[in-house]
């Protein structure tokens, strides 16, 4: 079944990235390709969205990946990975990810032109952030993490559709509650630069599970607002713990606690989204046909472009708001704009993954 609320999650999250990573020019957390004057509003911005947007998407690309088997082969859904996944993020990888890293770079006072600072880029893999200039995947990690998942669980997700009907104990409420636990225990694996793979794959997993049977979209639906308040809450008190005494780390008592909470919120939120937007925003539109058309390559080049506005927008000597307004209304305006371009033209609809 076509889930169309979850179509207009897709966009929300992608064209939220707009604002999102424009403050991330300005907040306290960590470095960044550009850093501006930091700001309060900004830092607690970025921490109240950071946590809990991209396992949004994990989810809901669970669901989408279980139902698009049931009108595709194996081979023909493998097909369709390579062609909207590794082609875009390869291409991405490639050409469209390098400036930032040069803006990096330059903001680190490098004086060299661009392609001298290609002679090196790509053998150097001393910071994956691409923060410093190094190497880096940037914002397509998730396209990275999200083809590598798909494609690893696709045996899991075939016998999941032998016998769905094995998953429904997991309907329960208080069954789904508990899927903190599993969450939280996934990120005690190995990640790849503080992106966690099994994490993420765990969630994607989960996604997939609530597409076996319409039992658990019926089950969300009747407890969404109790499902976002409680995510609401924990989220807020996450952020204050976080604003009083830092962000616990490790496995002890309180880094525990903590990611339990963590998690908490990210898997109540996302669950009591996906049923609100199910309720209210699930019919076809021509809105959402453009939108949800264009959100993919536009959140292929939104990062660069936001970077590069970003390096000229932080040197004109406004304050802070007016830069904000500029970095996130130009990119934003690049970004629809490459798209409009780029889907007139075979090639680009290919590297891009334009359907």
């Amino acid at each position: 079944m076509r889930r169309y609320g979850f179509d207009w999650l897709r966009v929300f999250v992608i064209f939220l990235l707009f604002p999102f990573h424009t403050a991330r020019v300005f907040d306290a957390w960590e470095p960044n390709y550009v850093k501006g004057a930091v700001g309060g509003f900004s830092t607690w911005f970025v921490a109240s969205l950071g946590f809990w947007i991209m396992p949004l998407l994990f989810i809901v690309a669970g669901y989408s990946a279980y139902t698009a088997l049931a009108k595709r082969t194996s081979g023909q859904y493998l097909k369709e990975r390579v062609w909207r996944l590794l082609v875009p993020f390869l291409f991405g990888l490639l050409l469209i990810v390098p400036p930032q890293a040069y803006i990096a770079r330059l903001e680190l006072g490098y004086a060299g032109n661009y392609l001298q600072f290609l002679g090196a880029y790509f053998t150097d893999f001393s910071d994956l952030s691409g923060y410093t200039g190094a190497f880096t995947p940037a914002h397509l990690w998730f396209i990275l993490y999200l083809f590598v998942i798909s494609c690893a669980l696709l045996p899991v997700l075939l016998s999941m559709r032998k016998r769905p009907d094995r998953l429904l104990w997991l309907s329960k409420p208080w069954v789904m509650l508990l899927c903190v636990i599993p969450i939280t225990l996934s990120q005690a694996l190995p990640d790849i630069g503080g992106k966690n793979p099994f994490y993420y794959a765990f969630l994607f997993l989960l996604g997939a599970v609530f597409a076996t049977s319409d039992v658990f979209m019926d089950k969300l639906r009747r407890y969404k607002w109790m499902m976002l308040g409680i995510g609401l809450l924990a989220g807020t008190v996450f952020l204050v713990i976080a604003a009083m005494y830092g962000w616990p780390e490790g496995w002890n008592a309180a880094g525990i606690s903590y990611a339990i909470l963590r998690n908490a919120a990210v898997w109540l939120l996302s669950l009591g989204v996906m049923a609100v937007a199910d309720v209210y925003l699930n019919k076809p539109s021509k809105a959402l046909s453009y939108l949800g058309g264009a959100s993919y390559p536009v959140y292929l080049v939104h990062q660069t472009l936001l970077v590069m506005i970003a390096y000229f927008a932080v040197r004109t000597g406004f304050s802070a708001a007016p830069q904000f307004v500029i970095i996130m209304l130009g990119s934003l305006a690049a970004s629809v704009a490459c798209f409009e371009i780029c889907r007139h033209f075979k090639v680009t609809r290919f590297v891009l993954g334009i359907k």
